[in-house]
């Protein structure tokens, strides 16, 4: 008897926990997806709000994954564990693509992808394109620059995290508001030039702010899942005040 009171208990447990999960269900569903571009096959993930209607028009952030041996999982790795925690929030579409070949995101194959990528989301989701934001993190951030500098008619806003752009782009005198997120201690990227870069981009009427990330280096990738979080407030007065 006192065995089955035991059985009974661990089952009402098991039950409890499982109600208490179905309750936490996430802001987006996210999916694994294929895309032919130029006769390869790339890989990408994408986060589409669970309440999602298409009578509804939807903002779209590109998330450029940082740098490391890129397989077909890095865009969804980077997805789940550092933008969509953050970013629960965002009522709107998150696509996280790998990048071709460790080609670097500003690469031929890249830009093609990306911009295949946004083509194939216009045609899937109703997709307001007004609003579509741009960030990434270090090797994802440098793209974030390029793309921030060189297509404000194809992005509006853009958020580079724990990087500064190619040499070659410099001097930026035109670039869509831009939100950069630092680490205080960056030991690739010094804050002190990237506080120079955005000072010399603000001169120019530029809309552009830092957040320093405190005693943050540039491999202590939590400390910056909080300051991302924050940057919704600003997408918000950005797009909609």
């Amino acid at each position: 008897m006192k065995n089955s009171i035991n059985i009974l208990g661990v089952f009402i447990m098991l039950f409890l926990i499982a109600s208490c999960k179905t309750e936490d269900i996430a802001s987006h569903t996210i999916e694994e997806k294929t895309l032919r571009v130029n006769d390869k096959n790339y890989y990408y993930s994408i986060a589409v709000p669970h309440d999602y209607s298409e009578s509804e028009s939807y903002p779209l952030i590109i998330a450029l994954h940082w740098g490391e041996a890129v397989n077909f999982q890095t865009g969804i790795n980077f997805l789940n564990t550092f933008i969509l925690p953050p970013l629960e929030d965002f009522t709107g579409v998150i696509i996280s693509p790998s990048c071709p070949e460790n080609s670097g995101w500003i690469h031929e194959n890249s830009q093609a992808f990306i911009f295949s990528l946004l083509e194939k989301a216009n045609a899937d989701y109703n997709i307001d394109t007004s609003k579509v934001a741009i960030t990434g993190y270090s090797m994802g951030g440098i793209g974030t620059w390029y793309y921030a500098s060189t297509f404000p008619e194809i992005f509006s806003l853009a958020i580079p995290i724990a990087s500064m752009p190619s040499n070659y782009l410099l001097p930026i005198t035109k670039i869509i508001p831009t939100y950069v997120i630092h680490g205080q201690d960056d030991e690739i990227f010094s804050l002190l030039n990237v506080k120079n870069l955005v000072r010399d981009i603000k001169i120019k009427n530029n809309v552009i702010r830092l957040i320093e990330v405190e005693n943050a280096s540039h491999y202590e990738t939590n400390k910056y899942k909080k300051p991302l979080s924050e940057a919704l407030d600003w997408i918000e007065e950005r797009w909609y005040d």
